[in-house]
């Protein structure tokens, strides 16, 4: 009876190991995409770094990082610059933007966002 709770209770140990190994993994692979594609976007000409989608593509890097005052810059430069007859595109900025603030717990400027999305 005893050894066979010791096998129970090796098998369930290993499974915690092995999920576990694998959460980390999958989590190591998330992070290094991530930092390739911050990168990809940080390396590019200046005048092809600073197009509206670019700058929003690098934004939403910098909220997955959770640097959001650095998010916030990089969404209100490509705002500036985007094309105000593109509604689908400018409702999705601003709904990232009242995101970031909402993660700031910016809760009033996160709503205002929201609004004009």
């Amino acid at each position: 009876m005893e050894f066979i709770l010791a096998k129970i209770y090796l098998v369930i140990i290993f499974t915690i190991l092995v999920i576990s190994a694998l959460f980390l993994i999958i989590q190591i692979q998330l992070r290094q995409n991530l930092e390739k594609a911050l990168l990809n976007l940080q390396s590019q000409p200046e005048n092809k770094r600073k197009s509206p989608e670019n700058q929003f593509k690098l934004g939403q890097i910098y909220l997955r990082k959770k640097n959001y005052n650095k998010a916030i810059q990089e969404f209100r430069s490509s705002f500036k610059n985007w094309n105000i007859n593109d509604k689908l595109g400018l409702a999705s900025l601003l709904n990232t933007v009242g995101f970031t603030y909402y993660q700031l717990k910016e809760y009033e400027i996160a709503m205002y966002y929201y609004k004009i999305a």
